[in-house]
């Protein structure tokens, strides 16, 4: 019989990893546009809004009208 293990967990891509960490870098108080953040990441738009739904999921963004987005003050 053969047994067959669990398939190694595959790396994220480059342009994922700490995105959710660079986008807190990049926003700050006053509202920042989700195509700015897009360009300054250099990720898909799907990763950032990805990464922007589970920061706002967790309290750490707030999300504006017009696909503006802002870290709120500490």
């Amino acid at each position: 019989a053969t047994h067959l293990g669990a398939a190694p967990a595959l790396p994220a891509p480059t342009g994922t990893v700490g995105l959710p960490a660079r986008l807190l870098d990049l926003l700050g108080p006053s509202p920042t546009s989700e195509d700015l953040l897009i360009r300054a990441t250099g990720a898909a738009s799907a990763e950032v809004a990805a990464a922007l739904l589970d920061l706002e999921i967790d309290g750490r963004i707030a999300r504006h009208p017009g696909g503006l987005y802002s870290r709120p003050p500490a």
